[in-house]
């Protein structure tokens, strides 16, 4: 990507919204034949609960600088992520807006980032990110077609 269109579209009064960019920054994306998710926590009282298996098609996981993308194989296409990719994302970015999410949609899917900067102006997205300057967060859609 030529710039940081993805990063725009994060709200502005996200309280985490400079770690997530970093994290977006750093992402690794697995593929494997399933994807099982199983959720695992600890009670107040100390007890610990798993649920059972369940097999998914996405799955992210942040660590403190990373973001890990577990896809199945069949959905590692970049021309067509799968709309499981796209909630994910989405809610990993804490994007809220409607049309945020769409664009975001259409980010993912893009190959050409003339068309998503146009995208992006004609809808009024402000291009000025405060946490990064354009060096720090310009490969970050490159790396995740890249990737996949």
């Amino acid at each position: 990507m030529a710039n940081s269109d993805a990063f725009r579209l994060l709200p502005p009064k996200l309280t985490n919204r400079a770690h997530i960019m970093r994290q977006l920054q750093n992402v690794v994306v697995y593929r494997a034949e399933k994807v099982v998710v199983i959720w695992k926590f600890v009670t107040e009282d100390e007890k610990s609960v798993e649920s059972d298996a369940d097999t998914g098609r996405v799955k992210l996981a942040a660590t403190a600088q990373t973001l890990e993308v577990y896809l199945t194989a069949r959905d590692s296409q970049p021309a067509c992520p799968p709309l499981e990719l796209h909630e994910e994302i989405s809610n990993f970015c804490g994007l809220t807006d409607p049309n945020h999410i769409a664009m975001l949609q259409y980010i993912l899917m893009s190959t050409s980032n003339e068309d998503i900067e146009d995208l992006l102006q004609r809808r009024g997205v402000p291009n000025v990110i405060p946490e990064f300057d354009q060096h720090d967060c310009s490969t970050w859609l490159f790396f995740w077609r890249s990737t996949l």
